[in-house]
């Protein structure tokens, strides 16, 4: 099944697969998602830019107390400060945030933020509930052409605290590959790439 995408707005759906994961590969200005069955045809994945109304969620999910402690900044997140920056990054021609919803429940989130011409950082969490299942490498095969071609940049990259395992191996598994290590506010850390060549 083939399941053809483009860029799209706040608030719009970007993907629907019964029972799919969603492989994407670029093809011009659009991008083609290969399915490839999960084996459950039940299941019912989605995929949508993040608006205003997800403040509170996205809230929720940073101050999770695994994702503040693998966190570059583990201090609890106050939501007057996060509100406001929620509202900048979702105005940003260069950050695209995306939602990633299982059977209409959100299981994750996956920002993207530019650090350059061509090259964008990922940001991601799955919620507490829903972690161990293997929908973080999921949540990255079904966003990173998309934003791609949201942030026009060939080239995206995941920076993790070396001791956070499962996120180096989250990373792995969705098929990035690891460049060399990199030490941010004194921890060593790996990274992983993956650009438009690799889908």
């Amino acid at each position: 099944m083939e399941v053809s995408a483009i860029p799209l707005k706040e608030g719009d759906i970007l993907g629907e697969m019964e029972g799919q994961i969603v492989k994407p590969a670029f093809r011009q200005t659009s991008i083609v998602m290969t399915a490839e069955a999960l084996g459950d045809d039940s299941l019912l994945w989605r995929v949508r830019k993040a608006d205003s109304a997800d403040a509170d969620l996205l809230w929720r999910w940073a101050n999770d107390a695994d994702v503040r402690g693998n966190s570059f900044s583990p201090e609890p997140v106050l939501y007057p400060e996060h509100a406001p920056w929620v509202e900048g990054k979702l105005s940003s021609i260069n950050s695209a945030t995306y939602i990633v919803e299982l059977d209409n429940q959100a299981v994750g989130q996956v920002r993207y933020g530019k650090v350059g011409d061509t090259e964008a950082e990922i940001d991601i969490s799955i919620a507490q509930t829903d972690r161990s299942l293997g929908y973080g490498v999921i949540a990255l095969e079904l966003t990173q052409a998309l934003a791609m071609i949201d942030l026009g940049v060939s080239l995206v990259t995941g920076v993790v605290i070396a001791v956070n395992k499962a996120s180096c191996t989250m990373f792995l598994r969705a098929g990035f590959k690891e460049a060399g290590p990199r030490t941010i506010n004194g921890h060593e850390c790996r990274v992983f790439h993956s650009s438009s060549g690799d889908a």
